[in-house]
């Protein structure tokens, strides 16, 4: 299974710590998290770069995080968020871009949201 990192793990405090030690409550996601094949969208490695706390925990984290593979965002991409953006607005719903942009990278390439 292929997985695609969601940006909410910013909250998994301190991953600096986390991916150092392995203790605690974090060893079980990482035992997880070292099981799967993760990757990325530059969306998702920005919005949690920006949740690091100092600039030492995030040198740490985006040495992690760089390691792992990229899906890109091409035009199909988003000429699919685009279209599911407006369709969710005429129904009322009011979904951040970049959540749509990221489910959409997921329905295409076939992955799931590790969330």
């Amino acid at each position: 299974m292929i997985v695609i990192l969601k940006s909410s793990l910013r909250s998994l405090r301190p991953l600096n710590q986390a991916f150092k030690k392995a203790k605690g409550e974090y060893s079980h996601f990482l035992s997880s998290f070292n099981s799967l094949r993760v990757t990325l969208t530059g969306m998702v490695f920005a919005e949690i770069l920006q949740g690091m706390r100092s600039p030492r925990e995030a040198r740490l984290v985006r040495s992690k995080l760089e390691s792992l593979p990229f899906a890109e965002v091409d035009t199909r991409t988003g000429q699919h968020a685009g279209e599911m953006s407006a369709t969710l607005r005429k129904k009322g719903f009011a979904i951040p871009l970049s959540d749509i942009i990221i489910a959409c990278v997921a329905i295409i390439e076939g992955y799931e949201i590790l969330q």
